[in-house]
């Protein structure tokens, strides 16, 4: 027997050991998807009386960015910089602590503009503790009023 050459129960816990390793990198490795991802800004639009509101035109500020919205009934009209689903709006935007808000209602008869206060949570689409976190704010409630004239 060469004195170099490890025992068989060396080979064996080194065999171990490293096979210990390659299914714990595995699986920490398995846990992480490569979704991507992007921060948004949700606005639910309802009527008075909680009511979804079946379309909106308008225009929203976040920050430094400015989008032009136009959701047909039942969420139509998707943009490059937003997409309607039901009676929300989704904007692609990074965090601010708020939006300045204009719209009406699908027929002209409700609206409402003013501010809207946003708070931000992180989302981890690929595996919480994996990379890529997205910051989104979500419910934030819009309620249209009757225009007066």
């Amino acid at each position: 027997m060469n004195p170099n050459t490890p025992s068989i129960s060396t080979r064996l816990i080194r065999v171990f050991v490293m096979t210990s390793l390659l299914l714990g990198v595995w699986s920490c490795t398995s846990e992480c998807t490569e979704k991507g991802c992007l921060n948004t800004v949700t606005f639910v639009f309802n009527a008075f009386g909680g009511n979804p509101v079946d379309g909106a035109i308008g225009e929203v500020t976040i920050g430094g960015l400015t989008v032009d919205f136009d959701c047909g009934p039942q969420g139509g009209g998707d943009g490059t910089a937003y997409r309607c689903v039901e009676n929300a709006l989704i904007v692609y935007a990074n965090e601010a602590p708020f939006a300045t808000i204009d719209v009406t209602g699908p027929t002209g008869q409700i609206s409402y503009s003013g501010t809207v206060n946003l708070s931000f949570e992180s989302v981890f689409p690929n595996g919480e503790g994996c990379p890529g976190e997205c910051r989104m704010s979500t419910e934030n409630n819009v309620l249209l009023q009757p225009i007066s004239g």
